[in-house]
């Protein structure tokens, strides 16, 4: 039997949001990577394997300037949208292709 990447990544994404990624999870890994690079020492940001957005975004509104990267044209299509709306100039997003 083969395996279709695409579907498996298909459901995953379903999953990934409601079961695991929710704003309690969300909150605690901006306060972690916070504590780990100061707005104050370091404005930029580097997001690989950013997703939607979720992490890039949230740093974004806090002040950090921050770089996304998805292999995942919908991730990086959803992402774009999401900072156009919240008016984040200093979030960017980009599909990764090799």
């Amino acid at each position: 039997m083969k395996t279709n990447f695409k579907d498996f990544w298909s459901v995953y994404k379903l999953f990934d949001k409601a079961l695991y990624l929710d704003d309690k999870r969300t909150n605690k890994e901006i306060s972690f990577i916070q504590s780990l690079i100061p707005l104050n020492t370091h404005k930029r940001v580097l997001d690989l394997g950013c997703g939607d957005g979720r992490i890039a975004i949230r740093l974004g509104e806090t002040g950090y300037t921050v770089t996304g990267v998805d292999i995942d044209k919908e991730y990086i299509k959803q992402a774009k949208k999401i900072s156009l709306q919240r008016g984040l100039s200093n979030v960017s997003f980009y599909l990764y292709s090799s």
